[in-house]
């Protein structure tokens, strides 16, 4: 992203299919926040399988040292953003 500290990726299988996160990348509803999958499953919004493979992300990439922006399943940051703003210059 605009710093180079940030990644949106998802999961695939050993065949190449994406497995499924209950929505696409760049899909900025309610449906797209790790914070809300909870609610989400209750409201079926969301499915425990749909929840079960964005944790697989999220565990591979917080294992991995990323942090996890709440309102994006697919986007992880390498650092916290505050401290990559104030140190960092856009790249262009």
């Amino acid at each position: 992203h605009n710093y180079g500290f940030a990644v949106d990726l998802t999961v695939s299988d050993a065949k190449g299919n994406e497995l499924d996160m209950g929505t696409g990348y760049d899909h900025f509803t309610e449906k797209a926040h790790t914070d809300k999958e909870e609610e989400l499953i209750g409201k079926g919004l969301l499915t425990e399988v749909q929840v079960q493979n964005r944790k697989i992300l999220r565990n591979a990439m917080t294992k991995a040292g990323f942090i996890v922006l709440p309102s994006e399943w697919w986007h992880f940051d390498a650092l916290p953003r505050n401290e990559v703003v104030s140190e960092y210059a856009i790249v262009e």
